[in-house]
């Protein structure tokens, strides 16, 4: 750490409180946490100015879901910025910065008669800043759809340390281009994210929490498909793997007599409700904290809902737990099989124009993109024009590869 330590200008080298990994096979690089906003501008100004790689994170426990950098000096961390800027319970919205915790945002909405998304697994060690760079939705997004959706505006701190906004504070407000849109999903390639500000839902009155053992993925699917034509607005809907036994689980929330109309309408399809209110939204907790995506090693397939059962039965037999959304048409799961055995059924989904992203620490073992491709296809001399614009976008917003290259699809 010393000879990286000495590497660093003043600027950042004050403001150092440890080490971390950017990446679990990667060394142990200074940890940088600029206390507010005028210093994580400095922070960025020096790493311009002393051309630093530098890896933006908050509370760095998601930094396996991308490969490792080809070069970074130290790692920039938002988790201090985690103040509340503003709340308007009258008009639903809430502008927080981006180093709070999901838990805490979360807990503020409700005070207020409010739901916040995304529901993310584990919130307390979760932030908003790291769910916007993921551009991660939780279970919630059955009903309330991607958390970009919902994202009015953003203020991100570019490479050279300018603060940039985009959007604004109200639905009625909101102007100008979407970027806080581009930059949900960016896993801090193109900007730090300062704060964001999000619509809020109306708390839900009462809930219900709905289980149906089944026998195997087939009659999962079966039952689920059932369920998601019914005329009722699921808040989560998932198809669940543990330990061998499949189920199909439901939650509904929202106004009682709503509640109860739609109970009367799931009833044929998973049996009388297995919890009500508190205790439905404490087994939905515990069943979203223990997501496959909370484990070191676990896989992400994504495809068209009419070819879930097919990218089900390729990986039938890799599966451990899983969990599967099927009105989204997404798969997560763990498995005893190496990230090679993984990695081989690539080309089976792919014929399904289906996605595989592996999220596992192992090093020297190729893995694949978000968006499907593999780092021999991203890095090609021929990218495809999505591709190809990435690229010219990273190139406007950071010229000198302030943050960190290579861990995103592409070599971004």
């Amino acid at each position: 750490m010393s000879s990286a330590l000495a590497r660093l200008p003043h600027e950042l080298d004050a403001r150092v409180a440890g080490v971390a990994r950017p990446h679990p096979s990667a060394p142990e690089l200074p940890l940088v946490i600029p206390r507010n906003v005028d210093e994580l501008v400095e922070c960025l100004r020096a790493a311009t100015r002393e051309k630093l790689a530098l890896v933006p994170c908050g509370l760095a426990t998601k930094l396996a879901w991308t490969r490792a950098p080809e070069r970074a000096d130290c790692l920039l961390s938002t988790r201090a910025l985690d103040a509340i800027v503003a709340h308007e319970p009258d008009d639903g919205t809430l502008v927080a910065q981006s180093g709070i915790a999901l838990a805490t945002l979360r807990a503020r909405a409700r005070a207020g008669g409010h739901w916040c998304t995304p529901d993310l697994p584990r919130p307390e060690t979760s932030t908003l800043g790291g769910a916007l760079a993921l551009g991660r939705s939780g279970a919630d997004r059955t009903r309330h759809a991607p958390l970009r959706n919902h994202v009015l505006g953003m203020t991100v701190a570019l490479a050279d340390g300018t603060l940039a906004k985009s959007g604004g504070r109200l639905v009625k407000n909101v102007t100008g281009y979407d970027l806080q849109r581009l930059y949900t999903g960016s896993h801090g390639t193109l900007a730090v994210i300062v704060d964001a500000a999000l619509r809020l839902f109306p708390a839900p009155e009462s809930e219900a929490w709905l289980v149906r053992d089944v026998a195997d993925a087939t009659e999962a699917l079966r039952v689920a498909r059932a369920a998601s034509e019914l005329t009722t607005r699921w808040l989560t809907l998932s198809i669940e793997r543990r330990r061998e036994r499949w189920s199909v689980l439901g939650r509904l929330a929202g106004k009682a007599p709503v509640v109860e109309h739609e109970l009367a309408l799931a009833r044929p399809v998973l049996g009388a409700p297995a919890a009500r209110d508190a205790d439905a939204a404490k087994l939905a907790d515990e069943v979203r904290d223990a997501s496959p995506s909370t484990a070191a090693n676990f896989a992400r397939i994504g495809c068209r809902p009419s070819r879930l059962a097919e990218a089900l039965g390729i990986v039938g037999e890799s599966l451990v737990d899983a969990r599967i959304e099927p009105t989204i048409a997404s798969i997560e799961f763990t498995t005893s099989r190496s990230t090679a055995q993984l990695a081989a059924l690539r080309p089976a989904l792919a014929k399904l124009a289906a996605s595989l992203h592996l999220v596992s620490p192992e090093a020297g073992v190729e893995t694949f993109d978000a968006l499907g491709g593999s780092s021999s296809v991203a890095r090609a001399d021929a990218p495809s024009a999505e591709l190809a614009l990435m690229r010219r976008l990273k190139a406007q917003l950071d010229p000198h590869g302030v943050f960190a290259c290579g861990r995103f699809v592409g070599g971004l």
